[in-house]
């Protein structure tokens, strides 16, 4: 809908691909709204409807590694409070309260069976799939 909206002759496929070199992000924010993407984020898979809920931006004082942070919280994956002190060069104090408000906001859950004070994100528990 990007290239089609400016009647600019190229197709939203024709400008992802000249954009995907350039970073996954580059394509997601030519598409815009809440997406899926696949691959290294080159890929659409699908689009889903805005959130109404909370949305939790951390944005360190240090720059992370994508794939870092991925490994670490990614779908599935088990974190407790040092694993977020690790990625993020922080102390216990505002790892902990970091956790409690990320629970507040129902980003994240409680594991149980994996030791005590284990988390996991939500992830898209309350997304409606629109396409």
């Amino acid at each position: 809908e990007f290239a089609t909206a400016r009647d600019c002759g190229i197709t939203d496929e024709m400008l992802e691909a000249v954009a995907a070199p350039l970073g996954a992000d580059v394509t997601f924010f030519l598409r815009g709204g809440a997406a899926l993407y696949d691959g290294v984020g080159e890929h659409f898979v699908r689009a889903y409807a805005p959130r109404k809920d909370a949305v939790a931006i951390i944005k360190p004082d240090a720059g992370l590694s994508t794939g870092a942070v991925y490994r670490a919280f990614g779908r599935g994956q088990i974190f407790s409070r040092s694993d977020i002190v690790t990625l993020l060069s922080i102390t216990e104090r505002p790892a902990t309260e970091l956790l409690k408000k990320m629970k507040a906001f129902g980003l994240i859950e409680p594991v149980t069976g994996e030791g005590k004070g284990r988390y996991r994100f939500i992830f898209e528990a309350s997304i409606e799939d629109v396409g």
